[in-house]
């Protein structure tokens, strides 16, 4: 959902209004709020009993530190593409879509890893000493 949604809102800025640009963010917000309970269910349940507690407080410092990064990305693409050099309606549409063409391969990335994520069986977690 969360690619679905980034690809819906970069087809927008082209052709479509705001109907559509407010589906790609609901897109994107729902992928979002769908797969965090159970990304931290897992992670969470990779841990023993002893670093559980360790261990969820960082899923949230890792969300943060995530969100932080997404947008450090999204602002240097918006500024490759010159959101410095003056604003016309067209100019807009390119600064957006590098900021949004920058996080396809991130929301590609978080595809993969949230298969994998899918497919995970604690039986197979490798334990560090």
């Amino acid at each position: 959902m969360i690619l679905a949604g980034t690809i819906l809102n970069m087809i927008s800025l082209h052709r479509g209004g705001l109907t559509s640009i407010a589906l790609g963010g609901a897109a994107l917000g729902a992928g979002c709020g769908l797969c965090f309970p159970f990304i931290g269910q897992r992670i969470i349940g990779a841990f023993d009993d002893a670093d559980r507690r360790r261990g969820s407080s960082a899923i949230s410092a890792a969300r943060n530190a995530g969100g932080a990064f997404g947008a450090a990305i999204a602002g240097i693409a918006a500024n490759i593409a010159g959101s410095g050099n003056g604003m016309t309606d067209t100019h807009v549409v390119v600064v957006i879509s590098g900021a949004l063409g920058s996080s396809i391969p991130l929301a590609i990335g978080a595809l993969f890893f949230a298969c994998r994520t899918a497919l995970y069986r604690p039986e197979r977690v490798f334990k560090c000493p």
